[in-house]
C-alpha cells in the first residue's frame, strides 16, 4: 500500500456511528489526505467496547523511520508487530487509498459506491503517543495492475469482530478483498 488514504470527518460520521463506537467528543482530527507521520481517526476496543480515538501513523523503526505497513501473512511472526495483531488490532475509516503506477502516476482507490471503507490495522503506544500501523494483503485484480499490495479492508459487519475477537482474526485476514473503482488524477487534470 501506498503511504496515504482519505477521509473527511463529515462523510463518515454517520458510518462510525453506525457501528455503535463509544466517543466523548467527535474528535476535530485533521482530515482529507492522511500519510505517515499524521494524526488519524482510529477505532479500536477497550472493555469490550469500540472506542473512537486519534492515533498517529507509523511504529518507530530502527533506522529512525517509520513501519507504516505490515504483512498480513507474516503479522504474527513479526517480532515488531506480533503483540499488536493478538491484542491491539484497530480500524482504520478512509473513502479511498493512494497508490502510485508504474509510471508514477497517482491512482486512488474506491468502493464503486463511494461506501467508507474500514483499513485494519495494529496499534501500540510508543512513549505516550499511540501509534497504528496499517495491514496489507496480496492485491486483487483490481489494484493488481497498479501495485502487488493493497490495504487489508474489512467489511463493515466485520469491524467489530476484528478488533475485538482474536479467534476472528484468521479467517478475516484470508478473505478475498472488495472490488475497487481506480480513479486517475492525471484523468481529471486533463479536463481542463
Amino acid at each position: 500500500m501506498c503511504c496515504r488514504y482519505y477521509y473527511d470527518l463529515n462523510g463518515i460520521q454517520k458510518d462510525i456511528d453506525g457501528l455503535d463506537v463509544r466517543y466523548e467528543q467527535w474528535p476535530k482530527e485533521p482530515e482529507g489526505e492522511i500519510g505517515p507521520g499524521r494524526d488519524s481517526l482510529m477505532i479500536a476496543g477497550k472493555d469490550g467496547l469500540l472506542i473512537l480515538s486519534s492515533a498517529n501513523w507509523g511504529f518507530p523503526g530502527k533506522d529512525k523511520g517509520l513501519m507504516i505497513n505490515a504483512r498480513s501473512e507474516s503479522v504474527l511472526s513479526r517480532p515488531a508487530f506480533s503483540s499488536s495483531a493478538l491484542s491491539r488490532r484497530c480500524a482504520l475509516p478512509a473513502v479511498s487509498f493512494f497508490e502510485w503506477d508504474r509510471r508514477k502516476q497517482l491512482v486512488q482507490f474506491g468502493h464503486p459506491s463511494g461506501d467508507v471503507m474500514f483499513l485494519a490495522g495494529i496499534w501500540n503506544m510508543f512513549g505516550d503517543e499511540l501509534r497504528f500501523t496499517v495491514l496489507t494483503t496480496e492485491a486483487n485484480d483490481s489494484v493488481s495492475p497498479v501495485h502487488e499490495r493493497m490495504p487489508l479492508i474489512l467489511d463493515r459487519k466485520d469491524v467489530g469482530r476484528w478488533i475485538l475477537d482474536a479467534r476472528a482474526m484468521e479467517s478475516i485476514i484470508g478473505r478475498q478483498m472488495p472490488q475497487l473503482e481506480p480513479y486517475r488524477r492525471e484523468e481529471q487534470l486533463s479536463l481542463f
